[in-house]
């Protein structure tokens, strides 16, 4: 009979072991899957800040190149080598060049360590002025 009970009790301690193995095997695939949706969280996170940081960037950019074609209209005879703008930690420089009535703007504004370029051609007649080519470069 004590044997009978040895194997019942060494059966019993076995359910155990095997129910204690398996909530730590699933604790562990539970904690590595956190950690993995944690690592594409803040992942997404940074690509939404890095968008947001080129956009604005954009976006200064593109009202410097307004700015020139506004100095154009005053002064048809307008030129920029190198010229720089500032606002707050936004900065652009800006080039021009003609050729015959054509003019080529381009324009690379920063902030830190995201920038961005703009290449524009506008044509300059009496009635004002008339932009032939916009693009990001």
């Amino acid at each position: 009979m004590n044997k009978v009970f040895l194997f019942k009790s060494t059966y019993k301690n076995q359910k155990g072991m095997a129910a204690l193995l398996a909530v730590v095997i699933i604790c562990a695939v539970s904690l590595l899957m956190s950690r993995n949706s944690l690592a594409l969280g803040l992942s997404g996170l940074d690509i939404a800040y890095s968008y947001e940081k080129g956009q604005s960037v954009l976006n200064f950019t593109e009202g410097c190149v307004e700015e020139t074609i506004r100095q154009f209209q005053l002064d048809e005879n307008y030129s920029a080598v190198d010229e720089s703008f500032s606002l707050n930690d936004f900065y652009c420089t800006i080039n021009t060049s003609s050729s015959s009535s054509e003019k080529i703007i381009t324009v690379t504004g920063n902030s830190g360590d995201y920038y961005k370029s703009v290449e524009v051609k506008i044509l300059i007649n009496a009635g004002g002025v008339i932009i032939n080519n916009w693009r990001e470069i």
